[in-house]
């Protein structure tokens, strides 16, 4: 079997729940992978004042990510940290602990167990997700003593996966990744990243990745994994000289703490597979939008699953495995109680419009009519930012887009979407009219890619000994000036059906 199947599973794996502070709907999705190698967890009461969530992506198998999705909320929950309030700590001890625990006669057991076509002790069949259910969660005491066997000497598991949690207690969230899932809270209709992924080609992942004996190459660790930090991947965690936390893929994760407060109206944890398609603000717009006629917050993750499916594999975009956690939190009363947002708080966006960070637009004079002020000064100002960059023989090429590109693809997207057309294709006008056809929607039920389309992809020739140039693709890089679409003249480049 392929990497891919000849039509998507589209069968979803949904639930929903809650409690007096919050709560919270899932949905996973197989889609066009041959297995489903994603996991979660979620857990509104850890303990009295507590809720967990968390998404695991596994990568080169499942077992890791089901590992985790049944151990590490308990493993935070039974560390001495969490029990002197110091959340942390306890998961980023967790996150360490699961390799620890994957190790030997034990480990190697409970992976083979979790890596079974029918889990023994769930039932459930291969390619659904795996989450813990109450017999399984914190309620269990296991000291996982060392267990003597034929594969007491077993180093752990060669595949992996991402880790990104979230735990809420009170008015403070933890959250704790190592990967490339990813949490994001919406603040007022605004979307805020509050974890970062772990990819190679970070400064601080190159570094250590390096200094532990490591290489990068096409963005890869060793060639072979693309991310930086998981749980798992035991063959990159064999130097007995260096601490965890310093080995070429550590487990380590980024911890960050956030003070909730009143303008918080609900936080995702996502995999790739959903990031790869939707930027943090698309995915924030998409939902608040759902929000306005459906209050079931599992029906609102199956919404962004269907939205994020590819038609085909032809691209590679919307093809993985997708796995979402939305949670929404309560808002209280003047009485200390609390009710729920669809009914009370759907004016908290004032505005949805499109927003820029510096608010610079040329023309609207409506804006600019404050004879006191200078042009700058004005509640709009065409005053633009001036960034100056020094170019390096690392530079491959240069986009300038209008927001129909951005709306629909984030700058890694489109930057690698790029790179793989010019394995190809020679042509840059060719390109960038690939990437319109990518871009526009099929229909206008979402609004995304339904916006005018312009884009100019610039390439840089690279010097040759003598001075001068040669260009890279072995003909035409004569830096292409792209009419992709203009709506002054009425003239458009034509698109296929696909």
């Amino acid at each position: 079997m392929g990497i891919y199947l000849s039509t998507p599973k589209t069968e979803k794996f949904s639930e929903d729940g809650e409690n007096s502070r919050l709560r919270y709907g899932l949905s996973s999705m197989q889609g066009w992978r041959s297995t489903m190698e994603d996991a979660h967890a979620a857990i509104p009461d850890l303990d009295a004042s507590t809720s967990f969530f968390g998404v695991y992506d596994g990568h080169g198998g499942k077992v890791v990510a089901k590992f985790c999705a049944k151990y590490l909320h308990q493993q935070v929950l039974r560390d001495e940290a969490y029990l002197a309030s110091d959340i942390g700590t306890s998961v980023q001890k967790a996150f360490f602990r699961m390799d620890e625990m994957m190790r030997g006669q034990r480990g190697w057991r409970e992976l083979a167990v979790l890596g079974d076509k029918i889990d023994k002790f769930t039932g459930m069949l291969e390619g659904l997700i795996w989450s813990p259910r109450s017999g399984d969660r914190k309620d269990q005491v296991d000291d996982w003593s060392f267990e003597e066997g034929p594969h007491s000497d077993f180093s752990g598991p060669t595949s992996g996966s991402t880790a990104c949690v979230a735990i809420i207690r009170d008015n403070q969230l933890v959250i704790a990744n190592a990967g490339d899932s990813r949490c994001v809270i919406s603040r007022k209709g605004q979307a805020h990243n509050l974890s970062r992924d772990h990819k190679p080609d970070l400064e601080v992942e190159r570094e250590r990745i390096l200094k532990a004996g490591g290489f990068i190459q096409a963005g890869r660790v060793n060639g072979s994994l693309n991310l930086a930090r998981a749980i798992g991947d035991v063959e990159f965690k064999q130097n007995k000289f260096l601490p965890a936390d310093k080995q070429i893929v550590t487990a380590n994760p980024d911890i960050n703490v956030v003070e909730l407060c009143g303008d918080d109206e609900f936080l995702v944890l996502a995999c790739d597979g959903i990031w790869d398609c939707l930027s943090n603000q698309q995915l924030v717009d998409f939902i608040r939008d759902q929000l306005k006629s459906e209050n079931k917050l599992s029906v609102v993750c199956e919404k962004v699953l269907d939205r994020c499916l590819a038609p085909s594999t032809a691209v590679g975009l919307g093809c993985d495995n997708m796995t979402m956690i939305l949670v929404q939190f309560k808002k209280p009363t003047q009485s200390g109680t609390s009710v729920d947002e669809q009914s009370s708080a759907k004016e908290v966006a004032k505005i949805e419009s499109k927003s820029t960070e510096s608010g610079s637009y040329l023309g609207d004079v409506e804006f600019k009519q404050n004879k006191f002020l200078p042009a700058d000064k004005q509640v709009v100002t065409a005053n633009p930012d001036i960034n100056v960059v020094e170019l390096c023989g690392d530079d491959e090429f240069l986009v300038l887009a209008c927001d129909g590109i951005w709306d629909c693809l984030s700058n890694q997207q489109l930057v690698d979407f790029i790179r793989d057309q010019l394995k190809s294709e020679n042509k840059l006008s060719v390109v960038c009219e690939k990437v319109l056809d990518r871009c526009l929607a099929p229909s206008t039920a979402v609004g995304l890619g339904c916006d005018n389309m312009t884009m100019i992809l610039v390439q840089f020739k690279k010097p040759t000994q003598s001075g001068t140039s040669v260009d890279e693709q072995s003909s035409a890089k004569e830096v292409a000036k792209i009419e992709s679409k203009s709506t002054e003249s009425g003239s458009y480049v034509g698109k296929d059906s696909s």
